[in-house]
């Protein structure tokens, strides 16, 4: 699986480390908006016409490998926009665009309609999932970062993109790695994980995990999973441990070896 970065930053101004200079100066973020970089402020339509291009990348990309639809996976937080305490037209904007995707659910399958709404809310910081196919993944990173990973050829794609602004580096071939899986444990309330606290379940077949989760037969599962009753108990049959769901909060956390 090739994995490439989709950006606005043209990768020109790297230093020979790959990093931006500190003189460098972009914008990060739909907060910036308001802000000045290199004397000239961003404005609402800038941002807009960038956003709209990540919104375009991925467009092009879908129409080349005739994907319709795509999977959400690993939705891990969602972030609500306080209509209270937000007046620009950005974020009345988000605060419908929170609206529509706050039902969302993991491995739900999705169309254009909502696959162009979680590239803008992710881009938002609204939430923070993926979108998955067999053959093709999109993340988000931070600081406006895009990553693409395709099992296909993607490059009239990429040059699509290029042509549009934005700048797709190919960082290589994803190293096909093991991906460990283990029980984690936080007290209950609280976010922080139990360092001493770890199950490994890496024995277990991914067809039964996802049986366990109730997760379709594409997804994953290589991602941060909360443990509820429903699960914990399929899983205490398998591992031969008594959830404590009283005191404690669980999940299956994956790791690539």
């Amino acid at each position: 699986m090739i994995n490439y970065r989709v950006t606005k930053y043209n990768p020109i101004f790297r230093n020979e480390k790959g990093y931006y200079p500190d003189e460098y100066c972009d914008w990060i973020s739909s907060f910036d908006i308001g802000k000045s970089f290199n004397g000239v402020e961003l404005n609402l339509n800038e941002y807009l016409n960038t956003e709209n291009n990540y919104v375009n990348s991925i467009y092009f990309i879908l129409k080349e490998l005739n994907i319709i639809s795509l999977r959400i996976i690993n939705i891990s937080e969602f972030y609500y926009v306080n209509s209270k305490n937000t007046i620009s037209e950005l974020n009345i904007n988000s605060i419908t665009l929170f609206e529509k995707i706050k039902d969302v659910k993991e491995d739900q399958l999705i169309e254009w309609d909502f696959i162009e709404s979680l590239i803008r809310a992710n881009l938002r910081e609204l939430v923070n999932c993926d979108l998955f196919d067999k053959n093709f993944k999109v993340k988000f990173g931070y600081d406006y970062y895009m990553y693409v990973h395709s099992d296909i050829d993607i490059r009239s794609s990429i040059n699509e993109i290029f042509s549009i602004g934005l700048f797709p580096e190919n960082l290589g071939e994803l190293a096909n790695k093991d991906i460990k899986r283990f029980i984690a444990s936080s007290l209950k309330g609280e976010s922080d994980l139990l360092n001493e606290f770890s199950i490994d379940v890496s024995f277990i077949p991914i067809l039964e995990l996802r049986k366990i989760f109730n997760f379709s037969d594409e997804h994953p599962i290589d991602g941060f999973y909360k443990i509820n009753s429903e699960t914990a108990e399929k899983m205490e049959k398998i591992i031969k441990y008594k959830f404590d769901l009283i005191n404690y909060e669980y999940y299956l956390e994956c790791e690539k070896d």
